[in-house]
């Protein structure tokens, strides 16, 4: 990809960015990138946005039954194996759970951080044009 934005003439800035650091409750890497063809151009990515809202904030307070895991699901997420293999991760601001449709793919695709290691960001939402 990089050889073709250069033999194109573009000049391009590349970086992992990950919601859970520009104001979103929400666990998800994209690689982005930033183009310019024929331009000197200089560019960074923005910095950084802390956590204003957390999960709970968003949730609605009566959801129907159909929505919720039932009793085997709820055992095989909580158990204590699973929780250790962490197949799921709730941590009050930022969720990392199973999707309804993967009810029978229990261990989903999931990049984690030891919460040791984790920072969570203050700062308001803020809307880039």
């Amino acid at each position: 990809m990089k050889a073709t934005f250069d033999e194109l003439g573009y000049k391009y800035f590349y970086k992992t960015l990950n919601s859970k650091d520009y104001g979103i409750p929400q666990h998800r890497q994209r690689i982005f990138v930033i183009g310019f063809k024929g331009k000197s151009v200089n560019f960074d990515f923005p910095e950084p946005i802390p956590l204003q809202n957390s999960m709970q904030d968003f949730l609605e307070d009566y959801i129907e039954s159909k929505y919720y895991l039932k009793e085997k699901g709820v055992k095989f997420v909580t158990s204590f194996k699973n929780r250790k293999k962490r197949y799921t991760q709730i941590n009050g601001n930022i969720a990392i759970c199973q999707k309804v449709n993967q009810q029978f793919n229990w261990h989903g695709d999931f990049v984690f951080e030891d919460i040791e290691n984790a920072e969570f960001n203050e700062r308001p939402l803020h809307k880039y044009e």
